[in-house]
């Protein structure tokens, strides 16, 4: 030993009589040494940081990376979100601090199912590729489903996405991407951030809106002092890169790619039921699909021996997707990460847009349909045209109500079908008991009434007070159907207003709708090319008398108003 350090001392401490490449050998020495360091060093950061690190050596990864490789970002490494891009001085702390994982792989003492809690900021991450003020056009979303049939029938969902962005002081900031431009904090009371009882609203003017999950018992109290999560990407898109799809989404998928023959008999129905259980382990998995070839040779004797190479295919198919869907050695499956980009198979949007989500006033974050995406428009295989509805132009009043969602089945009046027909003009809205018939019309659609909607309030007992309340106002907001106390039946003292609250949303001004203007007393007198709109002294020559008599307007006035209508017209309908 004491000759090893002998030697290592002597080739470092040259003397000055010895030859120069015996001098520069201990400087070439170490700068090879640092050289080997430094190439040694990068290559293993690197390799720490490289998805196959990720994903094959840290054995604990292989739900995530089996479900990151069919992702969007299976070309978007691991360390990108899970570090940020950043430099190696912010980066090397971040990597220091995810070291307990080594030592819980080392030891075995991870929690199962896993969770990643050291996420990076969506603005790390995300929006180092993804500028949020960008603004996003509407896109036509296609989502077809398998019914539980002999034949697989197959129904398409087709809906307009407003995916939105951009920015508000460039008039836009609206869709879905309205929640990026805009400071929205919420308070989560579980580590999946499922149950938001508390959210904050704040403005470009600083005005803060506070909203409360009635159903919740959390107050002022409850949330002061507390942390609040400011929404951002991951909000929403908390799995988009690992998300591992329902047993119904994923046979729809693998029958529409023809991974599975479509023309199996009842093939949906026994694929989703094979998958939708946690077997033991996946032998017994596999087993049981096998039995599918059982299961036709059965009920399909004919099937099963002719063509036995279709249903093998529906068999091979499975056992790809089953290990995808289930790590039972991890206590993880396609139920235990809940994905927030939807509302069916979690709660999702309704997390806060369920209809229960109050200010002190009784304003709700609005549970609507169309916020986010148009009213979804069913088809099959029948239909040879599609047509796509998109709702624009001026609303009734009681359409925006905040808690229109929940409150329109209990307000339907006649006037509801002049916008909404039935498709059998016998069909009286106003005496349906339930929901209405699946028809096809825009109130019959299969996708909103034939749903159940497990995560949206719609029967919260803690809003039954509430909404009875804001019904009695909302039958109560008639504009005035006489002038007070003794004032004679005018256009300015009656009609002004009660045009205003109807009619004017369409009716007004130079581009009224038809040519029609309610808003002042000379237009409302003029007319359109129909002839006058009021024909003083003559009330079934007036086109506005006419039209409101015929009933289920879209500006529809109550019978009382129609009747002071008349009396006016005929009285020679004076201005004041």
């Amino acid at each position: 030993m004491r000759k090893i350090v002998r030697k290592i001392r002597n080739f470092f401490l040259v003397p000055a009589t010895a030859p120069l490449y015996i001098r520069l050998a201990p400087f070439v020495f170490m700068g090879a040494l640092t050289t080997v360091l430094v190439i040694g060093g990068v290559a293993g950061w690197n390799y720490t940081n490289s998805t196959a690190f990720c994903g094959t050596t840290c054995h604990t990864m292989p739900p995530e990376y089996s479900s990151y490789l069919s992702s969007p970002h299976a070309r978007v490494e691991c360390w990108e979100c899970h570090l940020g891009r950043d430099t190696l001085t912010r980066q090397l702390p971040r990597k220091i601090a995810h070291s307990e994982t080594a030592y819980a792989i080392l030891f075995h003492t991870y929690e199962y199912p896993i969770v990643a809690k050291k996420m990076r900021p969506a603005t790390e991450a995300c929006e180092t590729c993804h500028y949020p003020n960008k603004f996003s056009n509407d896109s036509v979303q296609e989502i077809r489903t398998y019914a539980d049939d002999e034949k697989n029938s197959f129904e398409t969902i087709y809906l307009i996405l407003k995916t939105g962005g951009g920015t508000k002081r460039q008039g836009l900031g609206l869709g879905i991407h309205w929640h990026i431009e805009n400071k929205v904090s919420f308070l989560a009371t579980d580590e999946m951030q499922q149950n938001i009882p508390y959210v904050r609203v704040e403005d470009e003017n600083g005005k803060i809106t506070e909203y409360y999950d009635v159903s919740s018992g959390v107050g002022p109290e409850d949330v002061a002092g507390k942390y609040l999560v400011t929404m951002d990407c991951i909000t929403c898109h908390n799995r988009t890169a690992h998300s591992i799809p329902a047993p119904t989404e994923a046979v729809a998928q693998a029958l529409t790619k023809g991974l599975i023959p479509n023309d199996l008999p009842y093939i949906n129905k026994q694929a989703v039921a094979l998958l939708s259980v946690s077997y033991p382990n996946q032998q017994a998995a596999f087993a049981a699909i096998d039995g599918l070839m059982s299961y036709y040779a059965k009920y399909y004797p004919q099937l099963y021996s002719q063509q036995p190479e279709k249903i093998q295919k529906a068999i091979d198919t499975l056992k790809d997707i089953y290990p995808q869907e289930y790590y039972p050695e991890q206590d993880l499956d396609y139920t235990t990460h809940p994905d927030n980009l939807g509302h069916i198979d979690s709660p999702g949007c309704f997390r806060c847009h369920d209809g229960k989500h109050l200010t002190s006033s009784g304003e709700a974050i609005r549970l609507e349909c169309n916020l986010c995406h148009s009213i979804p428009t069913v088809s099959n295989s029948s239909k040879f045209v599609t047509n796509l509805e998109i709702v624009r132009g001026p609303e009734p009043a009681s359409h925006t109500e905040t808690n229109w969602m929940a409150l329109h089945g209990k307000v339907i009046d006649p006037t509801c079908a002049t916008c909404h027909p039935p498709t059998d003009p016998a069909t009286d809205y106003t005496k349906l008991q339930g929901k209405p018939p699946l028809d096809g019309s825009f109130c019959g659609n299969s996708e909103c009434h034939g749903t159940e909607w497990t995560y949206a309030a719609f029967n919260s007992p803690a809003l039954y007070s509430i909404l009875d309340n804001q019904i009695i106002e909302l039958k109560a907001a008639a504009p005035t159907q006489a002038p007070i106390g003794n004032a004679p039946v005018t256009y300015e003292n009656t009609f002004k207003a009660i045009f205003a609250n109807q009619c004017s949303s369409c009716h007004q001004g130079a581009n009224g709708m038809g040519g029609l203007d309610l808003s002042t007393y000379a237009g409302a007198v003029k007319g359109t090319k129909d002839g006058p709109g009021i024909d003083p002294g003559n009330p079934d020559n007036s086109l506005i008398f006419k039209i409101q008599s015929a009933g289920n307007h879209y500006g529809q006035l109550a019978a009382a108003e129609i009747d002071t209508l008349k009396q006016w017209i005929a009285g020679g309908a004076p201005e004041k």
